[in-house]
């Protein structure tokens, strides 16, 4: 069963939750269901129906095992499109995104509440905790967003992985900016990356909010693999995207991926990488060997490296349900 639906929040509510979804019922409960467990009760849900999903809005809408509502239609498979229509009927101060297969910790919106009140930022980040299909679940990212750091390069230089789910933004500011529909890949990135240049604030809490569920990795809308694509993205957003950032991103997340298909090049890449892109020796090393270790023994490379890099000790998984 879900937990207690809310009482009714103020009008309007300080939050907007915002969930785009693509059609998976056992991924929307869990995430209502944590929706529903906030200490801060003062919010609204917005369920954006997307892709195949549209056609069951009507079917949300007439649930009566889900706490109160909004349900939206947004025709395209395309979260992005999905969390700008959102955002354009969000009646909160500040959103709260999170995505279909995600959680938010019952601490989420209260946490977020007191850094507000107490931060001057425009967007808020906090850290999550991954949990992979093993249970098998760890602190990210490793280090925390420092208020003069530029974001595309605590991204790829200093490889600090974000999630939408974690974002909390000022209306004005998300509507401002906006999520870019048809983009695969880097969604959370390219919205923050162009929030900073716009003169966003952004900072960042501690505490892990969020549980990032990544055992369907490869159901999710965001995944991709055109390289060539991804570079271009990644150029189109200079100068905010800084050339250091650039070196690091082809390194990171190009060059490790396609290693065997242009070695030399390639090989470049790495070196570009250490050289003109922020990564350490050890780094450098690390994804030089992921690209040429079979998948299996390069995940327990990385799982290692995670486990050494770890903020703090992740509490039990039944610590947050």
């Amino acid at each position: 069963m879900v937990a207690e639906a809310p009482a009714p929040a103020r009008d309007p509510p300080w939050f907007s939750v915002i969930i785009p979804w693509h059609g998976r019922w056992e991924h929307l409960h869990r995430a209502v269901e944590s929706v529903a467990r906030q200490i801060d009760r003062d919010y609204e849900l917005l369920i954006v129906c997307n892709g195949e999903a549209a056609a069951l809005a009507e079917q949300l809408q007439a649930r009566e095992d889900l706490p109160p509502r909004r349900v939206l239609v947004s025709a395209p498979a395309d979260a992005n499109a999905a969390r700008n229509v959102g955002s354009d009927a969000a009646r909160g101060h500040w959103l709260a995104l999170l995505d279909a297969d995600d959680e938010f910790t019952p601490e989420k919106l209260a946490a977020m509440r007191g850094a507000i009140a107490a931060g001057a930022a425009d967007i808020f980040l906090s850290r999550g905790r991954r949990v992979r299909s093993d249970k098998k679940a760890f602190v990210f990212p490793s280090l925390l967003l420092q208020p003069d750091d530029n974001i595309s390069e605590y991204f790829f230089s200093r490889g600090c992985n974000c999630s939408t789910s974690s974002i909390v933004a000022r209306r004005d500011v998300a509507r401002s900016v906006r999520f870019a529909p048809g983009l695969p890949k880097f969604q959370d990135n390219d919205f923050l990356i162009r929030a900073q240049a716009s003169g966003a604030k952004i900072g960042m809490l501690e505490e892990p909010l969020f549980l990032w569920h990544d055992a369907s990795e490869a159901g999710r809308l965001s995944r991709g693999d055109d390289y060539e694509r991804q570079m271009a993205w990644a150029k189109s957003l200079a100068p905010a995207f800084t050339e250091k950032a650039y070196r690091a991103f082809c390194a990171r997340r190009v060059a490790q991926y396609v290693f065997p298909r242009d070695p030399i090049r390639n090989g470049r890449r790495f070196w570009d990488g250490w050289r003109k892109g922020g990564l350490s020796l050890p780094e450098t090393g690390l994804l030089v060997a992921r690209a040429l270790l079979p998948a299996s023994l390069a995940r327990r490379g990385v799982d290692v490296y995670a486990r050494v890099t770890q903020p703090a000790p992740a509490r039990p998984l039944r610590d947050e349900r």
